[in-house]
């Protein structure tokens, strides 16, 4: 899936930038199996929601220009009645933004989902 992969990535590009590991953009474009283009792209999405990202030609390393914390996580579990009943039971449900989707059939969500039933 797209999207987790999208997610392993950012964290796996969080954990260089906190240790100071990239290396130069082509060796992290390497090492995160993308292009220098598609690794700029992120970087420049991260700077613009206040990750303060920094390169060092000296280091030959990005790193960040004060403590930061990034956490993104996605977590999938079956939910319990309750949790079911809470979303009204069923099994047809529309996202509610990119990241808010429902796997159904085995009641799998992402913790930060919010159900809503699909009206016709």
């Amino acid at each position: 899936m797209k999207l987790i992969d999208h997610i392993e990535r950012i964290n796996r590009l969080h954990e260089l930038i906190r240790y100071r590991r990239t290396g130069t953009p082509r060796e992290l474009a390497k090492r995160l199996r993308l292009s220098s283009s598609m690794v700029f792209k992120v970087i420049e999405e991260l700077k613009l929601r206040g990750a303060p990202i920094k390169y060092s030609r000296q280091l030959k390393t990005y790193y960040y220009g004060r403590q930061y914390l990034m956490n993104i996580k996605i977590d999938f579990r079956f939910l319990d009645e309750e949790e079911m009943e809470e979303c009204r039971g069923g099994n047809l449900y529309q996202p509610l933004s990119d990241f808010g989707f429902l796997f159904t059939g085995q009641g799998l969500i992402p913790h930060f989902c919010k159900c809503l039933p699909i009206t016709n």
